[in-house]
């Protein structure tokens, strides 16, 4: 299951982040790293914004970012 898919507010863990260059590292910068726990705080009405609560943190994620953040249930 990918970040994108995951209902509002429910926890998911990170299993896999196919992700390269600068992009992989903000985003392992903001702590995006396998077995970290993540839920989707909020979508955009077109879906093109996800907001990502990742450690007590909201961040503003492209779906292109997300969907490519691999996540297992809670």
């Amino acid at each position: 299951m990918i970040l994108s898919d995951i209902k509002l507010n429910k926890v998911a863990k990170i299993s896999r982040v196919d992700l390269h260059g600068k992009v992989l590292k903000r985003i392992v910068e903001l702590g995006f790293c396998e077995n970290s726990a993540v839920s989707v705080y909020a979508v955009s009405p077109k879906k093109k914004v996800y907001l990502v609560d990742i450690g007590g943190d909201l961040v503003a994620l492209s779906k292109n970012v997300c969907d490519k953040i691999e996540v297992t249930n809670g």
